[in-house]
C-alpha cells in the first residue's frame, strides 16, 4: 500500500497488466472474473472501468459487485457517519456471508455446478438513498437504499451532466462566466478534509 501512494507518476509501476488492465488487455486470459468493490473504496473507478473493459473483450463471465462500502467492508452497513441499513450488507443478503458467497462463485465457475451464480445479473448495485434522514441508535444518519440488478455498465440509461462550482460556492448545470471561472482555496495537510477512503 506504501508503494500505491508513493508512485504519484504514471511510469513502470503501474503500467504493468495487474494495474493497467486496459493498456494490456489482449495478455489477460479469458476466465470468469467476479469484481467486487465498494462506492467508498479507493479503486471504485477502477473496478467498475475493468468490468466495462474485460466485458466488452472477454466472453468470461465478467460480473460486478458494488456496495455501499468502503475497501473489503462488505459485512458493514455503514461508512462514516452514514449508515445504509441491514440489507446493504453482502453477509446474510446476498449469501450467508462472504466465504459462502465466493464458493457459491467457485462451485459455478470451476465446478461446473448450477446455482444462483449462474443465473445472476452481470451487474449488481448498491443504490444509496431512501432511509428516513433520521440518526440511527448507533448515531448514523439513516440513509438507506436497496439492490440493483443491470445486465451492463455503464448504464445504458445514464445521462452524463457536466456541474460547475460558482463563486458563491454553489453547483449549478450552467456554465461559469470567465471572470468567475477560476476560484481558490485552502489547503492544510494539517487539518484535512476527513474521509473514509475512497474518491
Amino acid at each position: 500500500i506504501l508503494d500505491f501512494m508513493n508512485k504519484t507518476d504514471y511510469g513502470d509501476f503501474w503500467c504493468n497488466p495487474s494495474f493497467n488492465i486496459e493498456a494490456h488487455l489482449t495478455e489477460h486470459s479469458d476466465v470468469p472474473v467476479f469484481l467486487v468493490g465498494g462506492w467508498y473504496d479507493s479503486w471504485s473507478r477502477a473496478t467498475v472501468t475493468h468490468f466495462s473493459d474485460l466485458s466488452k473483450t472477454k466472453s468470461g463471465p465478467i460480473k460486478l459487485l458494488m456496495g455501499p462500502w468502503t475497501h473489503g467492508g462488505h459485512s458493514n452497513t455503514n461508512s462514516g457517519d452514514v449508515d445504509f441499513g441491514p440489507e446493504s450488507r453482502l453477509d446474510g443478503n446476498l449469501a450467508e456471508n462472504f466465504n459462502e458467497w465466493l464458493k457459491s462463485w467457485f462451485d459455478y465457475t470451476l465446478r461446473g455446478l448450477e446455482n444462483e451464480m449462474s443465473s445472476s445479473p452481470a451487474v449488481k448495485l448498491f443504490v444509496m438513498g431512501g432511509g428516513s434522514g433520521k440518526k440511527t441508535p448507533a448515531g448514523r444518519l439513516d440513509h438507506g437504499g436497496s439492490w440493483r440488478d443491470e445486465q451492463e455498465w455503464p448504464l445504458p440509461q445514464a445521462i452524463y451532466t457536466n456541474y460547475y462550482i460558482h463563486k458563491n460556492g454553489t453547483l449549478s448545470r450552467s456554465t461559469p462566466s470567465v471572470n468567475e471561472s477560476s476560484t481558490s482555496y485552502i489547503f492544510d495537510p494539517d487539518n484535512p478534509v476527513p474521509t473514509v477512503g475512497g474518491n
